[in-house]
């Protein structure tokens, strides 16, 4: 959503994405950024992170006013904008303008959110916002976007929902004032890791809309209609996360191969965390069968993608197998 309102605005702006653990939000306090847009269930109590293994982490909000206000002093507040599009977010926002955040955008702390009401609001704030307009204006440009849209249930109470903090505040102020670009996102650099756009908090991305990986080097398509099996891939994750070999084993038609893609995705998305160097998902490509041809197209996509050499036709499969250790010994590598 984020991706495609800066896309239209077509602004020099740098988005940033990455999935919501502590020690990633610590690691954007510890570095610094503009701004820092959080989405995730709330709890009158608590804001849901992820555990780094697939499960819940309930931050509290004592948890996270220590969190925030380790290390700022008389420092600068680690952001100037923070936006925590979650239900009963009040004591949250709150707890980032105690620490100095001039402007933070919440739920009232006794509501919970609309789906449909959040995504029409941050739609038409974040464009507003974008094209420099003030956050002030903003603020009332996407709660008119939720008053005026034909998805959003009882959209009149749903606009009152959203709080500007501090409520005494100076928000007539443009939090973006960047110049237009041709085209956006803005050229990569080295320094940039390219990762889709789908997630919060901060990671180094600057990239294109598609998905991950390289031409030689995709994964399948996600599952489609992929319900009610977050227990099994949470299970297979974790075993993937601890041990070095797993077998997921089944009846032909079963959805074994659905698991294994979704499952990829899932790390894939979250590399920052999950400390994957790089996922290889192997395909039969070879007429023979068995184990020699996974060996085989393993190696022959290392090559494809420059991190092997290529052997002498008349190679055995030591010599195959010997290269491929050789590649991969300095990652850590998924191999599917």
């Amino acid at each position: 959503l984020l991706w495609q309102c800066f896309s239209e605005a077509s602004r020099s702006i740098d988005l940033s994405y990455d999935n919501a653990t502590t020690d990633r939000l610590q690691s954007a306090l510890t570095k610094g950024c503009g701004c820092l847009h959080f989405s995730g269930h709330g709890h009158p109590q608590f804001l849901t992170f992820e555990d780094g293994s697939g499960g819940i982490h309930w931050l509290s909000v004592e948890q996270l006013q220590s969190l925030v206000s380790v290390g700022t002093g008389n420092r600068d507040p680690p952001f100037k904008f923070v936006f925590v599009s979650a239900c009963h977010s009040g004591l949250a926002g709150q707890t980032f303008v105690d620490a100095g955040v001039p402007h933070v955008v919440c739920c009232q702390q006794e509501s919970q959110l609309m789906d449909s009401a959040a995504i029409s609001f941050t739609r038409a704030f974040y464009f507003a916002l974008a094209l420099g307009r003030s956050l002030k204006d903003a603020f009332e440009i996407g709660k008119q976007a939720v008053s005026c849209s034909p998805v959003v249930t009882n959209p009149s109470e749903e606009m009152k929902k959203f709080m500007l903090l501090p409520q005494d505040g100076n928000h007539d102020v443009a939090i973006f004032n960047a110049e237009p670009v041709p085209d956006w996102p803005l050229p990569q650099t080295d320094n940039d890791l390219r990762n889709p756009p789908r997630r919060s908090l901060k990671s180094a991305l600057r990239g294109d809309s598609s998905t991950t990986d390289s031409a030689d080097n995709r994964l399948p398509a996600p599952p489609q209609g992929f319900l009610g099996r977050e227990t099994d891939m949470y299970h297979v994750l974790n075993l993937v996360l601890t041990r070095r070999f797993v077998n997921i084993s089944g009846p032909t038609g079963i959805g074994r191969s659905s698991l294994a893609a979704a499952l990829c995705h899932y790390i894939e998305e979250r590399k920052s965390t999950m400390k994957f160097d790089c996922i290889y998902y192997i395909r039969h490509t070879l007429k023979r069968s068995g184990t020699t041809s996974l060996i085989v197209s393993l190696f022959n996509r290392l090559v494809s993608l420059g991190e092997a050499k290529a052997l002498p036709p008349d190679a055995d499969l030591d010599e195959v197998i010997a290269a491929i250790m050789d590649s991969l010994r300095q990652s850590k590598s998924l191999l599917v």
